[in-house]
């Protein structure tokens, strides 16, 4: 992580800020982001704002310098650690950065989402409602839907990603329900 933070990187932290510091002050964010991103590999997780508590810096000999750089928007100091924002995100190479684990497993198939889908009365009672179909056409299209996804091994997101594409696809199974309303006046 700590190739992505280059001099470059922390002399446009230092200008992007409207309050300056103190050379010390400097010193020690340095010294504080060098310590948290020297063992960390170079992924969107790690390269996220950060927390230092006690146990990994002497919070209350360098409390002044703390002090000036919450002031300044760098920190926020808490009872027993310093919170870093991150002002690095928007400077660094973030096409160097890995994807984490993590970050690819919140992607899962229809087998992971079809029991939130099968018993969200919101998402059934609105379907129905706006496609004017039986709450049987709904079921039966529901476990079509699940069929297809399966077979495609389509992915999503979240439960919103899924109800969107079974809206959308349910108001393409009904046709009759997608044409254009005539907006006739009446007397002409």
């Amino acid at each position: 992580m700590l190739k992505l933070l280059t001099l470059d990187t922390i002399n446009k932290i230092f200008k992007n800020q409207e309050k300056p510091i103190s050379a010390l002050s400097k010193m020690i964010y340095i010294n504080c982001l060098t310590f948290h991103f020297e063992n960390l590999s170079a992924t969107f997780n790690n390269a996220c704002s950060f927390e230092l508590f006690n146990s990994d810096i002497d919070i209350k000999k360098f409390q002044k310098n703390f002090v000036e750089l919450h002031k300044a928007g760098y920190v926020i100091m808490k009872d027993n650690s310093v919170y870093f924002e991150n002002l690095w995100g928007q400077l660094i190479d973030r096409s160097k950065l890995k994807k984490d684990a993590v970050f690819q497993t919140n992607f899962n198939t229809i087998d992971w989402w079809w029991t939130h889908l099968f018993h969200s009365k919101t998402t059934e009672e609105n379907i129905m409602k706006n496609c004017k179909i039986t709450q049987k056409q709904y079921q039966d299209n529901l476990a079509l839907f699940i069929n297809e996804q399966q077979a495609t091994e389509k992915t999503y997101n979240s439960l919103n990603e899924v109800t969107r594409h079974f809206f959308y696809w349910t108001q393409k199974k009904f046709p009759s329900i997608n044409q254009p309303k005539s907006n006739k006046i009446l007397g002409m």
